[in-house]
Order: structure tokens, then C-alpha cells, then sequence
């Protein structure tokens, strides 16, 4: 409770017309998840590596997902102090670009894309393909 996955629940939730008081929450801390799943103390969950990955492996071939967020953006932060920014600039305009690159480059080479976060990040090729798709 009280995450971004409480939050990407409530938003599908509402985007596939299911009203929130139709499902029971549980309050199941991401290393518990995926046992809670397969032992059938939850139903479902919403998670993110490496737990995702944690209950694919405990439920088998009997695990069934899709991606929970459809065509939303995910939004994270990047954060510094007021005092280091003025100081790198440069350095913050270089990091910009390269995200804007990292972005076209999934957008145009998206089975390499999700080939290389699968390896780089060690997640199953069945997230790595959800999460290229996400990105336009």
C-alpha cells in the first residue's frame, strides 16, 4: 500500500471500468508477493523485477500476465541538489539527450531493444517485450 503499484492498480482499475470497492486489497510487501500468489493468499499482484520474475518462477507454466500500466507512461525523477545542477549543466544537457536517444532507439530497433534490456537488466524476455511495447 502506499506505491506506485497501488497507484498503477487504481488507474487500471478505473481505465477497464472495474470500481476499486469491487477488490479486496492486501497489504503484501514486494519480497512477500510472489509467495502470497503462489500459495493463494492473493489472487493477483502488481509488481515490477525482480519479483515479477520471482513469482513467474514459483508459478510455472500457471502464471498468466499482461502489462498493467496498457499504453500509459511510466514517469520516474531524476534528482539533484539546486547547488550541483548550475554546475553541470553540461553535463545535465548531455544526460537528457541521451535519454531522448535511448527512447528513438527502442521506438526504431524494438526487438534489439527488448533483447538488451532482457540481458542487461536480467528480466524474463516476456517483461522485456511488455515493457518495449510501451514505448511509442
Amino acid at each position: 500500500m502506499g506505491t506506485f503499484e497501488q497507484f498503477y492498480l487504481g488507474r487500471y482499475l478505473d481505465l477497464n471500468g472495474i470500481n476499486q470497492t469491487q477488490v479486496a486489497l492486501a497489504n503484501v510487501t514486494f519480497t512477500q508477493q510472489a509467495s502470497a500468489l503462489s500459495n493463494g493468499t492473493v489472487d493477483a499482484i502488481i509488481t515490477f523485477q525482480p519479483f515479477l520474475s520471482q513469482a513467474e518462477n514459483l508459478l510455472d507454466d500457471k502464471a498468466v500476465m499482461w502489462p498493467a500500466q496498457a499504453s500509459q507512461p511510466d514517469c520516474n525523477e531524476v534528482i539533484c541538489t539546486k547547488e550541483w545542477a548550475p554546475a553541470h549543466s553540461s553535463l545535465i544537457e548531455r544526460f537528457l539527450e541521451a535519454l531522448v536517444q535511448a527512447e528513438t532507439f527502442i521506438i526504431n530497433n524494438k526487438d534489439q531493444a527488448m533483447s538488451i534490456i532482457a540481458k542487461d537488466l536480467n528480466y524474463t524476455n516476456t517483461y522485456a517485450r511488455a515493457y518495449v511495447k510501451t514505448v511509442n
